[in-house]
């Protein structure tokens, strides 16, 4: 299989798995309705892809154009978009209306 196809395939389905566990576990929502649920997971595929280009920019910034250690800035590169996919979900995602 090709490599690029296989990594797209990977993160649809780790997008999938995480959507579900950040539904029922990590903020516990309850959409009520078809298209309440759609809204969520469209949201959370759209800023998980903007989250995906946060990562390729910075990995190209640190290790292509200031020769950074792949490793250490692969590390600094996850710290920051985990905490925007976090705050994603908080702010955007999953947030609850009262």
């Amino acid at each position: 299989m090709n490599y690029q196809l296989a990594n797209a395939i990977g993160w649809f389905l780790a997008t999938t798995f995480a959507f579900f566990t950040n539904k029922m576990w990590v903020f516990a929502t309850h959409a009520n309705g078809f298209k309440a649920l759609f809204h969520e997971m469209w949201s959370f595929y759209f800023f998980r892809a903007v989250t995906l280009l946060m990562d390729i920019v910075i990995l190209f910034v640190g290790i292509t154009l200031f020769k950074g250690n792949d490793i250490l800035v692969k590390l600094v590169d996850q710290c920051i978009t985990n905490v925007a996919n976090y705050f994603f979900s908080r702010w955007y995602i999953f947030k609850t209306v009262k």
